[in-house]
């Protein structure tokens, strides 16, 4: 099923306990301003840095069906059964369509990304079979902009997915990520991750 499940990391974005989220800790001194607490608010994102470790920015229980948010709403089938055949199972989130064929999930970002972060992308497929030749395709927006978007051929053996954005603009906790996931046949996808600050 739907191979992109995020992993829930639980990246501590606190690893020093300042209550900051430490965004300012892993930032590039470049002279940027600092906050009240002297910390640095730039993110070194603009050389490829970023926090480290990586933080999570969903959850496997928090993705629900919401196809109101569809972005790409030319890509739907005639037919679209999707009331089951996606879920939490065992920490990833994963998505059968073999009972849910077209499906548009979202949630909230559990975390802010800054500019320049870089945001990663990691998904599982289980064998991908169809009766004919045909192509899987997972995409990702953020406020309803499509932000990293990937094709798979099908047939094609169990692999892992990975892709990545680098964010053009900051965006606060609590904006709206949805996931678009479709194929032929009778497939799982998971979501293992999406994590911010990824050098």
């Amino acid at each position: 099923m739907l191979a992109l499940a995020l992993m829930p990391g639980c990246a501590d974005a606190d690893a020093d306990g300042d209550g900051d989220g430490d965004a300012g800790d892993a930032a590039t001194d470049t002279g940027a301003e600092t906050t009240d607490g002297g910390e640095d608010a730039s993110t070194g994102a603009a050389d490829g840095g970023g926090r480290a470790p990586p933080v999570d920015l969903v959850w496997p229980e928090l993705w629900v069906a919401d196809p109101d948010a569809d972005f790409l709403p030319a890509h739907a089938p005639d037919v679209i059964e999707c009331d089951a055949g996606f879920g939490d199972e065992i920490g990833l989130f994963e998505v059968d369509t073999g009972l849910c064929n077209y499906g548009v999930f979202s949630q909230p970002l559990s975390d802010q990304v800054f500019e320049g972060e870089r945001v990663e992308f990691v998904f599982t497929h289980d064998d991908l079979t169809a009766p004919t030749p045909a192509v899987g395709h997972i995409a990702i927006a953020i406020e309803g902009e499509m932000v990293w978007e990937i094709e798979v051929a099908i047939p094609k053996p169990y692999d892992i997915v990975q892709g990545e954005w680098i964010a053009d603009r900051g965006i606060a906790a609590g904006a709206v990520v949805t996931l678009h996931l479709h194929n032929h046949g009778y497939n799982n996808w998971r979501v293992i991750s999406v994590k911010a600050g990824a050098g």
